[in-house]
């Protein structure tokens, strides 16, 4: 390869180096860009991350409160039941008391004018006084019934107003449990939601490490090329030195020679020399066998 094909192999070399080179910058910028979208992209994932563990904390306690508020409810359906089945008890009983015609006031009324009608008639006979007492023991036993009625009639009321208040309890109870339960079913699609964005952004992030790792391939190899065109042109130009010191040895070779020829002609021709003309003149002479 002479001279000027190493040039001009030189001059595209260079122009391939500056494409190189162009394209490596490119290649870097790319890279950063790419190492940044890495960076905000683990970010998303790490905030969904805690975004996801709060909402499991949430989704837990949610689930406490609905396990509490089902022991409540159950409790308060024993306990309902447990009232009804008294207040059907007292019902019954209350069924199986003969109802009076006249109010407690009246019976005592009578029971006491019966009792001073025993005590004052004189001459009272036994038919008389066995009546009386029967009638006495009768009314006695319906006011008995009476009294006793009218305290079932009350536990009636009382065991009547617990069981609707229980009853209100229980459908307060049952709202707040199926709140609960509507707010486990947010809870539970709001976590869905998040997990299936982190799947996103995840593969998302797998994508980028793709092109991260395509774009560190790429530039290892501009780098590596870019390498081996460098070489070339140091090795290229360093023929293009071996030339020059050839053709300044050459030069130097050619004036030396003519410097010398005209020594010689000088020295045969009886003329006086300089020393380096001798020098040049005699010094092939000395070498000669």
């Amino acid at each position: 390869m002479n001279e000027l094909e190493i040039q001009q192999e030189i001059a595209k070399l260079r122009e391939e180096l500056r494409e190189l080179l162009i394209r490596r910058e490119e290649i870097r910028a790319m890279l950063n860009e790419v190492r940044a979208k890495i960076d905000e992209c683990r970010n998303r994932i790490k905030n969904l991350r805690s975004a996801l563990d709060e909402v499991r904390k949430q989704i837990d306690s949610c689930r406490s409160r609905i396990d509490s508020l089902k022991q409540q409810r159950a409790a308060l359906r024993e306990e309902l039941r447990s009232y009804v089945k008294e207040l059907r008890i007292v019902a019954s009983q209350l069924r199986n008391i003969p109802r009076a015609p006249l109010n407690p006031d009246e019976i005592r009324k009578q029971i006491e004018e019966l009792e001073w009608r025993l005590i004052t008639t004189p001459n009272i006979s036994e038919e008389e006084e066995r009546e009386i007492v029967h009638r006495i023991s009768f009314l006695e036993k319906l006011l008995r019934g009476l009294i006793q009625s009218q305290r079932l009639e009350g536990s009636y009321r009382d065991l009547q107003d617990h069981i609707a208040k229980l009853r209100a309890e229980l459908d307060e109870l049952s709202k707040e449990l199926n709140d609960a339960v509507n707010d486990l079913i947010e809870l539970k699609k709001r976590r869905d939601e998040i997990k299936q964005r982190i799947d996103q952004e995840v593969n998302e992030l797998n994508k980028l490490k793709e092109d991260r790792d395509r774009l560190k391939n790429e530039l290892q190899q501009i780098n590596a090329k870019i390498a081996e065109v460098r070489s070339k042109i140091r090795e290229l130009l360093s023929k293009l030195r071996s030339y020059a010191r050839e053709r300044e040895e050459e030069a130097l070779r050619r004036i030396l020679e003519e410097k010398k020829a005209r020594a010689v002609e000088k020295l045969k021709s009886g003329g006086r020399l300089t020393l380096e003309e001798l020098y040049l003149a005699l010094i092939d002479e000395e070498h000669k066998p």
